[in-house]
């Protein structure tokens, strides 16, 4: 799934965002010009508990702005 770069949750002002779907808490945040100019960085975290410990997987992305 891309979404556009104008979709509400791709906006650096609503940072951080949070869904839960089906147990997986999933916090995003993103950061405009960044790592450099005309880019932006997306930082997602996935948390969850699987046989009562705590998991996480973090994932970064970058997508270009033009």
């Amino acid at each position: 799934l891309t979404l556009p770069l104008s979709d509400a949750w791709l906006d650096e002002t609503n940072n951080p965002q949070q869904v839960t779907v089906n147990g997986y808490n999933i916090t995003w945040n993103v950061f405009n010009d960044n790592p450099v100019t005309g880019s932006m960085l997306i930082r997602v975290v996935v948390n969850w508990s699987e046989r009562g410990q705590p998991k996480v997987v973090p994932l970064n992305t970058v997508r270009t702005l033009i």
